[in-house]
This record gives C-alpha cells, structure tokens and sequence, in this order.
C-alpha cells in the first residue's frame, strides 16, 4: 500500500487506499487511478501545468461538507453534455473524492507523472541557466567585483535550499 504524508504529518489517501476509495476495494484497478489523478492535479496551484489544469478545472468541482471535507465530482464528457439525450439518460458525472489540500511543494511532487514531468522541465532549464552563468562569471577576471557578487548569490542560493 502507498501511504503520503505531508510534513506536518497530515495523510494524503492514495489511490491503493481504502480511505481513498470507501466503497471499493482496498486495491482498485489501474483505470481508477485515473480520476484519483485528476481530482488532486485540479486540486493543486495553477503554477505547475497551468493550461492542463485550467482545462481540468473546468471538468472537476470541488465541494466542502459541513465537517471540512471535500469532495470532487469530476465530468468525463463535459463536451458532450449538449448530446445528453443520445446517452438515453446516463449520468456523466462520477464522485471522486476525497481531495487533499495539497500546499507543500515536496507533497505536489508526489501526486503524478504530469507534475513530475513538468517539475523535471523546470529543473533542467534551471540547471542549464545556471551553467551558463557559471561559465560567464569564469570567464570574468580574478577578484572582480561581479565575480565576487556572483559567488555571494549562488552561496545565499544553496543556504536557502539548505544544502
């Protein structure tokens, strides 16, 4: 069973739960991951893959009970809705839930392959921005007040990450 938690302790359910998925068995098949990912990624901030969950969040509702919780109801064929008549009364809409609040970055790397993917992006470019970097400031004379000013930053830079 894959159990995440966050930091502070708190339990994100996983799609191999039974908290996650209550009126299923303790382990679904494969396809029911599929709307576990969907109900978190529309669940997550808009800067990771803004266009793939803008376009998720125009499918996926996210409800608050009474007690806090919440729930997503997400709507497979939200295209077709004008052709409801063609599915002789077939309800399109399946409940998801629950949906964790997903705040700490470290917690959003761990919800699928897609913000994976787009995390690694971001890291590759970063790391060729600052190997560009590296090589300008290299070629800057020893002792240069820039040179200088680049090592101070990179030194503040993997403090913050605590490295």
């Amino acid at each position: 069973m894959l159990d995440v938690f966050k930091f502070d302790g708190t339990h994100i359910p996983s799609p191999f739960s039974h908290r996650a998925f209550p009126a299923q068995p303790s382990n679904p098949p494969l396809w029911s991951l599929h709307p576990w990912l969907l109900a978190h990624l529309s669940a997550l901030h808009r800067p990771l893959s803004t266009a793939y969950i803008a376009h998720l969040s125009n499918r996926t509702a996210v409800q608050t009970d009474a007690r806090g919780g919440s729930s997503a109801t997400v709507d497979w064929d939200a295209d077709d809705d004008a052709d409801a008549e063609e599915h002789d009364g077939e309800d399109s809409e399946a409940i998801v839930g629950p949906v964790p609040d997903l705040t700490n970055r470290w917690a959003m790397l761990m919800v699928g392959p897609v913000v994976l993917a787009g995390e690694a992006r971001a890291a590759l470019r970063a790391v060729r921005a600052r190997a560009e970097v590296v090589q300008a400031v290299a070629a800057l004379p020893a002792g240069s007040e820039v040179a200088a000013m680049w090592e101070r930053l990179w030194a503040g830079f993997y403090r913050g990450l605590g490295v």
